[in-house]
């Protein structure tokens, strides 16, 4: 009985597309020359990465284990830090050579501004924090990646308090992409071609319902 069921249902799913072929295929392409219109007409963006380790010392009674679990925390908080506007102000003031308009305008601009600019995320359990800046100029993007990693550096104490054992050290250099990764032109024809199939689906579905009524 429910082999049936799931052919018959399959048979619906067929018929439906088989009826309605030309409108889905019609929706699909309107929706990705939209999506591509909407890809070209956003500023292409470069990003630049780097990244920091957050070192707990072992000194006293902490194993290996406990200061590669404290220092993993560390990093997970160091991370939602990024976007507080205490640690805004330090990049503001860091004198890197990045384009400060970023934090011009009302806060909330700012903060949306500012989420779209840089992005934060531990490794695993390395206690490793991958830094993410991004811009339209590849040397913006640089600068900005470097601002947020020397904040880290010379103002992580204010986060984690001032009479820890840690360390942050900057393990590599800010590595920028040869190209613009955003806006993500095969990801938006996608996404847009997703969205046309599953409209023009939609209405084949509802035109199908009505005829069964």
């Amino acid at each position: 009985m429910y082999a049936k069921r799931q052919h018959m249902t399959k048979n619906l799913y067929g018929k439906i597309l088989k009826q309605n072929w030309e409108l889905v295929v019609t929706l699909v392409l309107i929706a990705s020359v939209i999506a591509l219109a909407i890809s070209v007409l956003q500023t292409s963006e470069y990003e630049a990465k780097l990244k920091v380790l957050v070192i707990q010392s072992q000194r006293g009674q902490m194993d290996p284990y406990r200061a590669a679990q404290s220092a993993d925390f560390l990093a997970n908080l160091l991370a939602k830090v990024v976007y507080s506007s205490s640690f805004r102000a330090h990049v503001q003031e860091s004198g890197f050579g990045f384009d400060k308009s970023i934090f011009n305008g009302q806060a909330h601009n700012v903060i949306s501004v500012w989420k779209k600019a840089v992005s934060t995320k531990a490794m695993g359990d390395t206690g490793i924090l991958e830094i993410s800046a991004y811009s339209h100029n590849r040397n913006q993007a640089t600068e900005l990646a470097r601002a947020v990693a020397n904040v880290f550096v010379q103002n992580g104490q204010e986060y984690y308090g001032q009479d820890s054992e840690v360390a942050i050290r900057i393990l590599d250099d800010a590595l920028v992409s040869d190209k613009p990764v955003r806006p993500s032109l095969g990801r938006n024809l996608f996404l847009g071609a997703l969205a046309g199939f599953i409209f023009g689906y939609l209405i084949g579905w509802l035109r199908q319902t009505r005829k069964q009524d």
